[in-house]
């Protein structure tokens, strides 16, 4: 079952919506989800790199450096903010589900695809503002599509208030990941029990 029409500027408005929450959590708990350190390691790459070319502007290598690294994180600031709504939309159009609410309240979205394993997973949550509800209104519309129609629902909470929030919303964890933990929520009658 699609939930959100298949309109391209649905799509756009979830990218640019998706990413500006990602880049307002960046900025107020950089290292809070994986992306902050990503954005970090990049920005330090990038520092080197810039860093001799910087030296005859800074009179040394060392404050080439300093000046290098968070050039370096702006630039990939940058790119992701100009890169990630675009990429964002692209895969909210292709899942076979899709959320994009708006209330009086805020707006908030998601979208579900089988994941490498086949199993359907839930990627891009996100939700303006935070702390209104607005989250947990999305989530009973996407278990109602998805767990409630018979699916098991697979995710990746990214740190540890989206873990209490997605075990609120009943999923359990199964392990942790590279980039957080991973969680299920079953639909009654499952028999696969795989954790992995």
């Amino acid at each position: 079952m699609v939930t959100a029409p298949r309109r391209r500027g649905d799509a756009d408005r979830f990218g640019r919506m998706f990413t500006r929450v990602e880049i307002t959590a960046l900025l107020s708990n950089p290292f809070g989800r994986p992306t902050g350190w990503i954005v970090l390691f990049g920005g330090v790459i990038n520092g080197l790199i810039l860093a001799p070319a910087l030296a005859p502007l800074t009179g040394n290598d060392p404050a080439a450096l300093a000046v290098g690294v968070p050039l370096g994180i702006v630039i990939i600031l940058g790119v992701y903010a100009a890169a990630a709504p675009r990429w964002e939309a692209r895969s909210f159009a292709a899942a076979p589900y899709r959320w994009l609410l708006r209330t009086g309240h805020g707006s908030s979205g998601a979208y579900a695809k089988p994941d490498r394993r086949g199993r359907l997973t839930l990627y891009s949550v996100w939700a303006i503002p935070w702390n209104k509800g607005i989250g947990a209104e999305l989530m009973r519309q996407v278990l109602r599509d998805t767990v409630e129609q018979g699916l098991d629902l697979w995710l990746v909470a990214v740190n540890r208030r989206a873990a209490r929030f997605y075990r609120r919303c009943g999923f359990n964890p199964v392990n942790r990941e590279l980039l957080g933990t991973r969680m299920v929520l079953r639909c009654e009658g499952t028999t696969d029990r795989s954790d992995r």
